[in-house]
């Protein structure tokens, strides 16, 4: 009986025919564990009243320092909002 010597598993190479096989695979489990790492990194998302009330300190603040230095650089010396209500 012929016997020949036992060789270990060789290992695709990135760049031959069997590496181009192996390329697809090892994008997935990379974008699979960018994924993971990601999501654990994603902050908790507000309730819509507590994200209402962000919003309108934010709002606040810019009208109370942003828009008087601004009208106060243009020479705007009075700003008048008109509203009207439908019922």
């Amino acid at each position: 009986m012929l016997r020949l010597p036992m060789r270990p598993p060789v290992l695709p190479r990135l760049g031959t025919e069997t590496g181009r096989d192996a390329l697809p695979w090892l994008l997935a489990c990379a974008l699979l564990a960018l994924t993971a790492s990601v999501q654990a990194q994603t902050p908790d998302i507000l309730p819509m009243r507590e994200r209402a009330e962000v919003m309108d300190r934010w709002l606040h603040d810019r009208l109370d320092t942003l828009v008087p230095s601004l009208m106060r650089r243009e020479g705007i010396e009075m700003w008048i909002v008109t509203a009207r209500e439908y019922d």
